[in-house]
C-alpha cells in the first residue's frame, strides 16, 4: 500500500485523537507520567515516584508522542543485555495493518519516504520581451554617406540628402526575462503500524522481524537490530526553477524617405516636405532595410525628411533550464524504530 502525501515542510501532524486515546488507556500523559502527576526540575515525580528510565521521552523537535508501553514487558527476546535506556517495546506491523489480538494499542505512522517523480515541475513565463535601444545609428549624404550619428527610432528627420546607411548592424536587442515558478513537492510513503505493549501482551510470541524498541528522533539501533525510520509523515522540498531567454537577437532597421512636390503653374514653387507627411501631395517611397551599405533614395533630387526605425525584434521564448527542479524528502518528527 502507498501514500501520497503533498505537504510543506513541517505540516504533517498525527491525528491527535488517536494519540489520546492511547494515553488515556494506561493513565499517563504524552510525557510518561501518571495522571495527576507533575515532574520536578531534576525530573522526577513530585508525587508517585521517579520518571521510569524506558519511556520514550518528548521533546520540542518531536512532540508527536508514541502510544506509552508496560515497563514489566519482557524483553529477552530482543537483547539480552535489557532495554536500553530512553526506549520502549513495540510491535511493528507493516502495510498500516491492524495490531495483533490481545494487549495491544497502534498507531499509524509513514516510512521509506521519497519524493515522487512527478514533483517539482517547473514552469516559465514571460515577464519582459526584447527591445531595441531608442537610438538608430544612421548617417546620410549626397552621394556618399559620411555624416555619422544617431537618431530616434521612428522620430522624423528634417534632413534632405539623397543617401542614408545603417552605421552599426551589430547592435543586440535587450531587456528579455523570464519568471519561473517551482511545483509543489509531493511525497510517496508506505504506512506502517507501531503498536504499544501492554502489561498482558503476549510480546515475545509475536513473528521475528516485528518485535521492536523505538525512541524519538534519528538514532543508531542496539547492535544486531535492524532500523526503520518513521515519521508522523513526509518532510519535501523543491529547490527553485531557472528559466532562461537565451541568445539576443541582433536588431534590424528600415528607412522610410519623403518627397515635397512642384506647383504645376508659375512660378512653378518646389514644396518641400520636412514633416515626413504623406497628405495634401507629399509623397514617400515604401519602407526598405537598412543592409549597412549606404544605400540611395533612387531619385534624381533628393528626400527632404526621413524616418529610421528598428523592426520589431524575434518573439522572446522562454526555456525551462530543468523539466523538474531537484528536490528532497525527510520525515517529519522521526522516530527510531530497531526490530530482532
Amino acid at each position: 500500500m502507498r501514500r501520497r502525501l503533498v505537504s510543506r515542510r513541517g505540516s504533517f501532524l498525527l491525528a491527535a485523537g488517536a494519540v489520546a486515546l492511547g494515553i488515556a488507556a494506561c493513565g499517563l500523559d504524552e510525557s510518561g507520567l501518571s495522571v495527576g502527576d507533575a515532574a520536578g526540575p531534576d525530573g522526577n515525580v513530585l508525587e508517585g515516584g521517579p520518571l521510569p528510565d524506558n519511556v520514550v521521552p518528548i521533546d520540542v523537535q518531536n512532540d508527536v508522542a508514541l502510544p506509552p508501553s508496560c515497563l514489566n514487558t519482557d524483553l529477552s527476546c530482543i537483547l539480552d543485555s535489557g532495554l536500553p535506556e530512553g526506549w520502549s517495546p513495540y510491535v511493528l506491523v507493516a502495510d498500516g495493518g491492524g495490531c495483533p489480538v490481545g494487549d495491544f494499542e497502534g498507531s499509524t505512522w509513514e516510512t521509506n519516504v521519497r519524493l515522487d517523480p512527478s514533483s517539482c515541475g517547473c514552469g516559465c513565463s514571460m515577464t519582459a520581451s526584447w527591445s531595441c535601444p531608442d537610438q538608430v545609428p544612421i548617417a546620410t549624404g549626397n552621394g556618399n554617406c559620411n555624416g555619422n550619428g544617431s537618431v530616434s527610432s521612428g522620430v522624423c528627420q528634417n534632413q534632405s540628402d539623397d543617401h542614408v546607411q545603417l552605421t552599426d548592424a551589430s547592435v543586440k536587442a535587450s531587456g528579455a526575462a523570464c519568471s519561473a515558478t517551482t511545483g509543489a513537492p509531493v511525497v510517496d510513503t508506505d504506512p506502517v503500524s507501531l503498536c504499544s505493549a501492554g502489561c498482558d501482551a503476549g510480546f515475545c510470541a509475536q513473528p521475528a522481524g516485528t518485535r521492536c524498541i523505538a525512541t524519538d528522533g534519528d538514532q543508531a539501533c542496539p547492535a544486531g537490530l535492524t532500523k526503520t525510520l518513521v515519521g508522523s509523515g513526509g518532510d519535501p522540498s523543491c529547490d527553485a526553477c531557472t528559466c532562461s531567454v537565451g541568445t539576443a537577437p541582433t536588431c534590424t532597421a528600415s528607412a522610410t524617405l519623403y518627397y515635397g512636390y512642384k506647383d504645376n503653374t508659375y512660378p512653378f514653387d518646389y514644396h518641400a516636405n520636412t514633416t515626413c507627411s504623406t497628405q495634401g501631395g507629399y509623397g514617400a517611397d515604401p519602407p526598405f532595410t537598412l543592409d549597412g551599405t549606404c544605400q540611395g533614395d533612387g531619385h534624381f533630387y533628393n528626400f527632404d525628411s526621413y524616418k529610421a526605425t528598428w523592426n520589431p525584434p524575434s518573439a522572446t521564448t522562454c526555456n525551462k533550464d530543468q523539466q523538474n527542479a531537484a528536490g528532497d524528502a525527510g520525515l517529519a518528527s522521526p522516530k527510531t524504530v530497531c526490530c530482532n
